[in-house]
């Protein structure tokens, strides 16, 4: 009986022994090790936000691939932006390539016609056109029907001594030089320059060119005489064609001509063993002097 309540008894004091060691264990230690853990998720959250707290549209983290509706229209402006580019680059090609290119109205050539005066009200009644107050200005007066023979990409002029001045001196021999390409499939050697001249007119009846008869005094009847640009061969070549229009701006001439006006030459180049042919045509427009 004895034995039983002491073990009773040394049970109920372990109890209590342990109860109290329990009690007795230090809360700070817990409170901390919690704190540490929120600090620490804390900082991992603030970590990832300072990489993840990014604009929507920034191209660095693009994940999702763009739509076919997306990737379509991004093809076609490129596509768009490439064609302009082409266009542009082709136009100005074409406009350097062929500077001089121009027709004339009919296939016949009428000089007293070919360039009928303008009496819309929208033209501009320029006395200078073409800027010819400043520069000589030269194009194509080729037929619409018949394509030329020798194509012109470019000109210039000079006088007797091959210098250029501007004005052009009517009073010596004027030396044109014509960057041709020939299509023929034969030479030619025998070669007239029709030359016919025009003069500005402005007024209240319309603006045009004043066709003035010389009769063929200024004409060169054979081009390739003492020419060392003859003869024409095919393919691209510099051809020389020279006048003499002193005589057409000297005595009674010098009463139809004036020099606050620019002045206008046809240039024909013609076979003269076909002088239905014609090889090129080209229009000179410039103030002048003589």
């Amino acid at each position: 009986m004895f034995i039983i309540k002491f073990l009773i008894l040394s049970k109920f004091c372990f109890i209590s022994t342990f109860s109290i060691q329990f009690s007795s264990w230090p809360r700070n230690d817990l409170s901390l090790s919690a704190s540490n853990v929120e600090a620490s998720e804390n900082s991992v959250n603030q970590n990832f936000l300072e990489y993840s707290d990014l604009p929507s549209d920034s191209k660095d983290f693009e994940t999702e691939p763009p739509t076919a509706e997306e990737a379509e229209a991004a093809a076609k402006k490129t596509q768009s932006k490439v064609e302009v580019k082409e266009i542009k680059d082709s136009s100005r090609k074409i406009e350097i390539e062929n500077s001089l290119e121009g027709q004339r109205s009919s296939d016949e050539f009428n000089p007293e016609t070919v360039f009928q005066d303008d009496e819309s009200e929208e033209y501009h009644c320029s006395n200078f056109p073409n800027q010819t107050l400043i520069r000589p200005h030269f194009f194509s007066c080729n037929s619409p029907v018949r394509p030329p023979i020798l194509v012109v990409h470019d000109s210039a002029v000079s006088n007797k001594t091959g210098d250029y001045q501007f004005p052009l001196d009517f009073t010596q021999t004027v030396r044109f030089f014509f960057d041709v390409t020939s299509f023929a499939t034969r030479r030619y050697d025998n070669l007239r320059a029709e030359v016919y001249l025009y003069r500005r007119k402005t007024g209240w009846l319309g603006c045009g060119w004043m066709f003035l008869p010389t009769f063929g005094i200024i004409d060169n009847y054979d081009v390739c005489e003492d020419n060392l640009s003859c003869p024409i061969y095919p393919g691209r070549q510099v051809i020389e064609v020279s006048i003499n229009p002193k005589i057409a701006f000297s005595g009674i001439f010098k009463m139809v001509h004036s020099k606050h006006s620019p002045y206008q030459l046809i240039i024909r180049l013609v076979n003269n063993r076909s002088p239905t042919e014609e090889l090129m045509c080209v229009v000179y427009q410039s103030r002048i002097e003589f």
